[in-house]
């Protein structure tokens, strides 16, 4: 016997904590880009300072970064080359070894500023004449180098204590590169160097950019507080179109209140009020955005939880749900409702004869001609594998006469040409009536009883000599009560066609 109701709203679905795979073969064709981004850059770096006949072609930016910033970013390519998925035990120790070598080439770095003495690393490879640092990069560079070091160190961990610390120097890491770019854009010189000589150039933030990418996009896969980022949650997708627009929007504001008033279009005060205003509109714009986008996805998840999948009908949370908000409103108005039950005949017969997919199609053609039948006020349900029921906000009357309505669409339906097998069901119903003390648990277990009643009797009858059987009623015909029940069963050849 069919159980009446379900017993938890809880429903199958894909955890909002996977990823995405979309983003992951994004992020997958990005990363190998953004790595041949930086070594072109270095080895050209360090093409230009190995070659000094070469160096009066480049730009004037390129001599700002030194050799060893150059190489340093050469190790962190070959480091997060080396520490991708799937690799062998000798690539994932030349990864620990290049993210070894960078963190303690920005740690040494780190110190001699701090001590103000040589280590004597600045001088290794070729280094600019008059510099009050030769060959020494910004403290900024060495901080991101140690960071980039720590990052590649730490870039496999996940359920570990050493997971933290890769999350954290990655974090500090993305911050950093927000602060170069905001201090090249803006021409704030403490925040990219000691002074005009030490200067962190625009190809090593570009590079420390990728860099910063790659380390991020690669913890988001690996799991962890990024993983927001490439999951298929909604919360994800709120993130993944919103952080673009965090990012790019404090930039943009700040850089048209600098031109307003360098090119002296207006004053400071003006521009300062006149940003803050388009800043407040835009972030106001995208906060509306996020809200309306997240009531569609809301929608859009809960008509997902409440459909069947194989039939587009109501599934069975979906089916209660709606038949106990529809049998409230008639217990209310003193209406009447009728439960009709429906089983699919011959399932299995069809699976063993002519394969699963025509079961499939079974169970879609009678979910189809149940939606074209009945009005769209009614509910209609799929509540088990061969099972519809249909709550009729109707009376018993009517309800039949949309059971001959139904007669007549499986006799069309098994007499065209592309069906492979005749569409049987049984039926039971079940009535309240204005004022009757039925609940509407009481309803579809009666309905439910008296499908599976009529099933049998069916089962009987064909058992027995033809002579023997009643002669069937007519389609639509009404039945000795307003709770009968009803047997049709119609095949492509009409002299089988019947119904009880």
């Amino acid at each position: 016997m069919l159980a009446l109701l379900p017993t938890s709203d809880a429903f199958a679905q894909n955890s909002s904590n996977e990823p995405d795979t979309r983003i992951l073969a994004m992020l997958r064709r990005a990363e190998p880009a953004a790595l041949a981004l930086v070594a072109i850059v270095a080895v050209a770096t360090l093409g230009l300072w190995f070659t000094p006949g070469l160096a009066v072609l480049a730009p004037a930016l390129w001599s700002k970064m030194v050799a060893n910033t150059a190489v340093g970013l050469l190790l962190a390519v070959a480091g997060l080359a080396a520490s991708q998925a799937r690799q062998s035990a000798a690539l994932l120790g030349l990864s620990r070894a290049a993210g070894l070598t960078l963190f303690v080439l920005g740690v040494m770095t780190l110190a001699e500023y701090a001590t103000d003495t040589s280590l004597g690393i600045d001088t290794w490879f070729p280094t600019a004449a008059g510099s009050h640092y030769p060959g020494r990069p910004s403290p900024q560079t060495a901080l991101a180098l140690a960071l980039l070091g720590a990052s590649i160190l730490t870039i496999r961990e996940y359920k570990s204590r050493l997971s933290h610390i890769a999350d954290l120097s990655t974090i500090s890491l993305a911050a950093l590169c927000l602060v170069l770019i905001g201090g090249q854009l803006f021409h704030a010189t403490s925040l990219t160097g000691i002074n005009a000589s030490t200067l962190v150039s625009p190809q090593t933030i570009l590079s420390l950019s990728c860099l910063s990418f790659v380390v991020v996009a690669r913890r988001a896969q690996r799991g962890g507080i990024f993983s927001v980022l490439v999951n298929i949650g909604i919360g994800s997708q709120i993130v993944r179109a919103v952080v673009p627009i965090a990012i790019l929007l404090p930039y943009a504001s700040i850089g048209a209140v600098a031109y307003l008033i360098e090119s002296q279009t207006m004053g400071a005060s003006n521009a300062s009020a006149l940003a803050s205003a388009g800043e407040t509109l835009a972030a106001l714009s995208v906060v509306i955005w996020m809200a309306w986008r997240i009531n569609a996805l809301e929608r859009q998840l809960r008509d997902l939880s409440l459909t069947d999948e194989l039939t587009k009908v109501n599934n069975r949370r979906g089916f209660y749900l709606l038949a106990k908000q529809a049998f409230r409103e008639v217990v209310r108005a003193r209406s009447s409702l009728t439960i009709m039950f429906f089983d699919l005949d011959g399932l299995k017969r069809a699976n063993d004869t002519i394969g699963h997919d025509a079961g499939s199609e079974l169970i879609q053609a009678l979910a189809t001609l149940l939606m074209q039948t009945f009005r769209d006020s009614d509910i209609v349900g799929r509540v088990g594998g061969d099972e519809f029921a249909v709550v009729g906000l109707c009376d018993g009357r009517n309800a039949r006469e949309a059971l001959a309505r139904l007669n007549k669409a499986v006799a069309a339906f098994n007499t065209s040409a592309v069906q492979k097998f005749p569409l049987s069901f049984s039926v039971g119903m079940a009535e309240m009536t204005p004022g009757g003390p039925e609940s509407l648990e009481d309803l579809v277990a009666t309905a439910d009883a008296r499908m599976y009643e009529n099933k049998a009797l069916s089962k009987s009858r064909a058992s027995r000599p033809r002579a023997e059987v009643n002669p069937p009623l007519i389609a639509g015909a009404e039945p000795a009560s307003a709770d009968a029940t009803r047997r049709v069963e119609t095949s492509a050849d009409p002299k089988v066609a019947q119904s009880a």
